[in-house]
């Protein structure tokens, strides 16, 4: 078990933002053999197991990519309104801790 999969199931988030495409490989392997592209995931929710239990996983543009691509920036301001839609309709939420962000996400590869 790495690193990452043990602070998720410390933190035990029910909803995990992956941002960029190698994040996003990790999040959704059990869903995914090949990952599509990520115009045809983003912002979009999946509901997987990871880590032991069922979570819902909302893969986005990795910030990096905006930058290179500043096409991105009107789909990606789009993904976030929608995450922001599907937090509120979050009705069963006890805390914070059910909504893990994890911006290193896509840095999981280095420490492998």
């Amino acid at each position: 078990m790495h690193n990452l999969e043990k602070e998720i199931e410390i933190v035990n988030p029910r909803i995990i933002i992956p941002l960029g495409k190698i994040a996003c490989s990790f999040a959704l392997r059990e869903i995914f053999t090949k990952l599509p592209p990520m115009h045809k995931i983003c912002g979009k929710a999946f509901r997987t197991k990871l880590c032991g239990k069922l979570r819902e996983i909302i893969p986005m543009y990795h910030p990096a990519a905006i930058l290179r691509n500043p096409k991105l920036k009107e789909e990606a301001v789009s993904h976030w309104k929608q995450l922001k839609n599907i937090l509120k309709n979050q009705k069963n939420s006890k805390s914070l801790l059910d909504f893990y962000f994890l911006f290193f996400f896509f840095f999981y590869i280095s420490f492998l």
